[in-house]
């Protein structure tokens, strides 16, 4: 056995080894939102022709997000940095504005992090995601540095009772409205006494539409006490997805606003 042992190391290994050129391997993933990979690709592409060849890109599309991969491989591992993050920085500045981390980051810890440096609270009123913000939310650790707590008002009373939303409103309107989701932001700042709030209300499905308010169609508004913002989606998948779909969509618009505020 050691005879075997050493003739492999010191003999059939070392050959292998002096006969090839091994080569490192780095990989640099770039975490993007609010761009489709068709338009990114449209816009990073012209820089491949300042890149060299042994690095490649991938895009790995996701809901809502796209991660752009730069893959290098170099005998010359400081090279191979250096040029990984040449080409970073020139992604970098393509697409400003729509990029939210690198490597494993993730929406909510993103989110997360800039409450924490703000120190402000952020809590959420939820009809239709059920709860679903938040658990995003709550799912990093240390989220109880900047997440207050969430109300899930299912019904129209709750809705009123807790956040504030008036009955009238209710009545002329509809709990799937713009109008509503606005007062739900509002109200949930006061029961909460937090800075930030997130809120939703639609219809998830399968049930439950009209063609006023098809399945699918989901309100979101995000801001303030006094700065409201809100936005309508329309999605046409399962409601799963659906319900999926509508707490990307609020973590995107409640960062872009964030980031800016």
């Amino acid at each position: 056995f050691f005879e075997m042992e050493y003739i492999m190391r010191e003999g059939i290994l070392f050959k292998l080894k002096s006969g090839f050129t091994l080569k490192g391997y780095l990989h640099k993933t770039i975490c993007t939102v609010g761009l489709g990979e068709t338009e990114i690709a449209g816009r990073i592409e012209p820089l491949l022709e300042e890149m060299p060849e042994f690095l490649k890109l991938a895009y790995l599309p996701a809901l809502g997000q796209v991660r752009i991969r730069i893959t290098g491989s170099h005998s010359d591992a400081i090279h191979l940095q250096e040029e990984i993050d040449k080409a970073k920085r020139a992604i970098d500045k393509e697409l400003a504005g729509h990029i939210i981390g690198y490597d494993t980051d993730r929406l909510e810890e993103v989110i997360g992090r800039i409450l924490r440096e703000k120190g402000a609270w952020l809590s959420t009123a939820e009809s239709c995601t059920g709860g679903s913000i938040s658990q995003r939310l709550t799912g990093i650790a240390g989220s109880s540095d900047y997440f207050r707590g969430s109300v899930v008002a299912y019904q129209n009373d709750l809705k009123t009772k807790l956040l504030g939303v008036p009955e009238i409103l209710i009545e002329h309107e509809g709990v799937v409205s713009e109008s509503c989701v606005r007062e739900m932001v509002k109200g949930c700042c006061k029961l909460m006494d937090s800075r930030y709030a997130i809120a939703s209300s639609g219809i998830a499905g399968p049930g439950g539409g009209s063609p006023q308010t098809p399945v699918g169609l989901i309100w979101i508004a995000w801001g303030t006490e006094h700065h409201v913002f809100a936005r309508k989606f329309q999605f046409f998948r399962d409601r799963t997805r659906n319900v999926e779909a509508a707490v990307q969509m609020a973590l995107i618009e409640f960062w872009k606003f964030l980031k800016l505020e």
